[in-house]
């Protein structure tokens, strides 16, 4: 390759902040060639293909998930509808951009006539991503748009955090899919993101990273400028977005929500992230378009933005009369009168060949910790231990009854045992000693090595109580009269005095009507609902003494006949004062979300 050519080559990369190492480390890993073998730089650049994306590992590492081409042209199409600018004279940015679908499909959509045209647009173009090789296919994919190699063209292209640069200018139009990072698992991350200014003034506990490049694309945008977004629906009505939720009601306006119920948009992605939604800076009475798979219709913002700070967008806009009236009819929410209440965490159930290997432990396979089987407890010499329980998970709770009886036992030690090295439990346990020991309560003395992690009051587990499971597609609420040891995937609702009928509060929380309430108003993950204290608490109960919803949920819990069902939902809707009208709208909903048979199993 010529002095001239290398050059050159060194010349454009500094022009797009490109350096020479990442891109010859590029063109080695996915061409049968080396760069000194080929002469012409046009070629190289033309030649590297679109499709050639971040590995599975890396996207899920960082939370970098691509836009599929339908996928961004719809983005784009919808930002479009609500800019009353010319595109070709604005300033537009992605700050995640990865290989630039979004700005691609930009220039997709408007399809400039020829280079000169292009040209203009593309130099408008703002494209930050943490990774340079991504970028790189960025620039190569907009180089392939030209028909001449255009020797001239400045693009603006940053590599690096977007939420650490510092970025002056503001933007007429901002696409993005950013990145999908809870807090959970990635502490560290977030907490070094803390330590800055931008971090410090938008953390909130629990949030996800999205949050973040929400908030950086609001702060940037022109008066006048529009922001076309996917994420997630899961903030509408997350404990960890409600500063989110503030910012938005003061200072921006939902233009249009897509809210997309069954449809996901990303194969390899975890969870649902199925909202598309194009905002601006705030323009005060201005409706919301809410698109959803049923139809569509406009809300005011006082309709959208609903009690406790969530957004509400349901399936069809009668849903919000119906939600109103279920609110004004009810007695009293559920925490009122309930204390909500989260299972055994033990830190260590069952000993996994990777933590059997990481802690050098000598064992054979899984087996239990805590959680023991029968012929674990018998191989262990632990049949006399008096502090073994029968252990329940999620998948043993049914409507109103045990699905199936547990098998497993837990060994429920509070660490106020005192045990000794004589006890048989010390003893068993002492196996598992380096992985009970490392746990965090441990290391900071607030717990003895050999107890669970949180062991919870144990008369939560022997009241009268019912039961729900934390995630379920449907709404199955058991009444447990014995004692129900289970773990951290169950809630227990538990009454505070005699005055209310199980019978009667597990009827209402087993209905339609229930599921419908909390679909649109509870928490979600997809179609999957998420019953934990916070959704708990806020159910809205009708509560009367019905002596017929109570006689038959008992049948119903004798016989498990599931024709008595419909008699159980047909008291709640009287108990609710529903009319024909708004019980077929419930009906309806309930069969065309797939739960028809769902009772009957």
């Amino acid at each position: 390759m010529s002095r001239r050519l290398i050059q050159s080559i060194h010349e454009v990369l500094d022009g797009f902040n490109i350096n020479y190492e990442t891109y010859e480390a590029y063109m080695d890993r996915f061409y049968d060639f080396h760069l000194s073998e080929r002469d012409l730089y046009r070629e190289l650049f033309l030649d590297t293909a679109p499709e050639h994306d971040l590995s599975k590992d890396l996207k899920t590492r960082t939370g970098s998930y691509y836009t599929p081409e339908p996928i961004a042209l719809r983005i784009v199409e919808k930002t479009l509808a609500y800019y009353h600018g010319d595109p070709y004279q604005s300033k537009i940015a992605d700050f995640s951009s990865g290989t630039g679908n979004l700005l691609l499909a930009l220039v997709d959509y408007l399809a400039p006539e020829n280079d000169e045209t292009l040209k203009g647009l593309v130099e408008n173009f703002h494209a930050y991503d943490l990774s340079e090789e991504s970028l790189l296919i960025y620039i190569n994919r907009i180089l392939g748009r030209f028909e001449s190699f255009p020797e001239d063209l400045k693009l603006k292209v940053f590599p690096g955090d977007a939420l650490a640069a510092d970025i002056e200018e503001t933007f007429d139009i901002l696409l993005g899919n950013p990145p999908y990072i809870g807090e959970k698992n990635h502490k560290v991350f977030f907490n070094r993101l803390k330590k800055t200014p931008f971090g410090q003034r938008f953390y909130e506990s629990k949030m996800d990273l999205y949050h973040y490049f929400l908030y950086l694309g609001w702060e940037h945008l022109s008066k006048e400028g529009v922001m076309g977004t996917i994420t997630t629906n899961y903030f509408f009505t997350a404990d960890g977005a409600s500063r989110l939720r503030n910012y938005l009601k003061e200072k921006i306006t939902i233009y249009e929500i897509n809210n997309y119920r069954d449809e996901k948009l990303f194969k390899e992605a975890l969870g649902q992230h199925n909202v598309i939604m194009v905002t601006g800076v705030k323009k005060i009475g201005t409706p919301t378009r809410i698109l959803v798979e049923e139809g569509d219709f406009t809300l005011s913002e006082e309709a959208l933005y609903g009690d406790y700070n969530t957004i509400e967008v349901y399936t069809k806009n009668q849903d919000y009369r119906l939600i109103k009236k279920i609110k004004e009819e009810s007695t009293f929410l559920l925490g009122d009168f309930f204390d909500i209440h989260q299972g055994i965490v033990s830190g260590a159930d069952v000993l996994h060949e990777k933590k059997q290997l990481s802690y050098e432990i000598d064992a054979r396979g899984s087996q239990g910790i805590f959680v023991l089987s029968e012929e674990e407890i018998k191989a262990n010499n632990l049949l006399s231990s008096k502090y073994l329980r029968p252990f329940y998970k999620n998948s043993h709770i049914d409507h109103f009854t045990l699905k199936k009886p547990s098998d497993k036992w837990i060994l429920y030690l509070t660490g106020k045992e005192g045990l000794t090295a004589e006890d048989v439990e010390y003893r068993y346990l002492s196996s598992f000693r380096p992985i009970l020991e490392d746990r965090r309560e441990v290391k900071e003395g607030k717990r003895s090595w050999y107890a669970l992690q949180w062991p919870r009051e144990e008369e939560i587990f022997t009241l009268e109580k019912i039961v729900v499971p934390h995630r379920n597609r449907m709404n199955r609420f058991m009444i447990s009269r014995e004692d129900f040891y289970a773990s951290a995937d169950v809630y227990y609702i538990i009454p505070r005095g005699d005055y209310f009928s199980l019978e009667i509060i597990a009827g209402i929380l087993n209905s339609r009507l229930m599921y419908f309430w909390l679909y649109n108003r509870g928490k979600k993950k997809g179609p999957i609902l998420e019953m934990y204290a916070t959704p708990l608490r806020r159910i809205p109960i009708k509560y009367a003494h019905s002596e017929a919803l109570e006689a038959a949920v008992k049948a119903y819990m004798a016989s498990g006949d599931s024709s008595v069902l419909k008699t159980i939902d047909r008291q709640v809707y009287e108990m609710y004062h529903l009319n024909k009208e708004e019980i077929e709208a419930v009906e309806e909903f309930y069969n065309c979300m797939g739960t028809e048979d769902e009772k009957s199993e």
